[in-house]
């Protein structure tokens, strides 16, 4: 979408091919922790950065908490996070998710750009709520005029969730039918709850464990990662 004159955020969201990967992980595996040749993750990494128009994307090393990191410049080691921001173009922020979402959020108005990893974990932790805070206490984001959209991700067709009662707080509660899961519900809920306008929200257009172009932890077991790069790019 156009931000500030000369200015547009690109969003992608890379599945299972057109990497070099093999076996499980066949083709594009995004992920180094999972058990994949780290010199094939490594080339699947710089063919997403050459698509994207950039040297390098950064990724981070996810753990399911609500912990959000803003960058200006590109970070080596990658730090222990689940949501990044940026106020930088050029600067790509990568998610990886195999049934989780990628929540990317854009401020056309500053400009900043936000890509956050939303498991259930994250979500009931309130990961939503830490980045869009953290752009707004740093950046003067206002939610009403953040513009959303989710990844695919697994949808309540296939989400299994027992013992929800016990895991989840209450206000997701109502997100679980017949013991399935609607997280993209979920997440879409929050982003309305904290006042980010519904016309500015773009729901998922799949369900990972379904369409076999993604990666699928639920589908496949222990196999590779989708990735979603987000970045702000100048015009020529």
């Amino acid at each position: 979408m156009p931000l500030q004159k000369g200015l547009a955020a690109v969003a992608y969201t890379f599945g299972s091919r057109g990497g070099v990967s093999r076996g499980r992980f066949s083709s594009l595996n995004l992920s180094l922790a999972v058990g994949d040749d780290p010199a094939a993750v490594e080339e699947n990494r710089r063919r997403v950065a050459r698509h994207m128009g950039v040297e390098r994307v950064q990724w981070l090393r996810q753990v399911h908490s609500s912990q959000v990191v803003e960058f200006s410049r590109l970070s080596s080691p990658e730090p222990e996070a689940d949501g990044a921001w940026t106020r930088a173009s050029g600067l790509a922020l990568g998610i990886l998710h195999a049934d989780c979402i990628a929540l990317v959020l854009v401020d056309p108005v500053t400009p900043a750009i936000a890509n956050i990893h939303c498991g259930w974990r994250g979500v009931a932790g309130g990961v939503v709520e830490a980045a869009v805070g953290s752009m707004a206490e740093a950046a003067a984001t206002r939610p009403e005029g953040l513009w959303a959209a989710l990844s695919a991700a697994i949808g309540p067709c296939c989400y299994e969730f027992r013992g929800w009662r016990r895991q989840l707080p209450t206000w997701m509660w109502p997100f679980v039918q017949q013991d399935r899961l609607d997280l993209p519900g979920a997440v879409i809920h929050r982003l309305k709850e904290l006042g980010v306008r519904p016309g500015r929200i773009l729901a998922p257009p799949a369900c990972t464990s379904c369409d076999g172009r993604f990666f699928s932890h639920r589908r496949e077991g222990r196999g590779g990662r989708n990735g979603t790069v987000l970045v702000m790019k100048r015009g020529e």
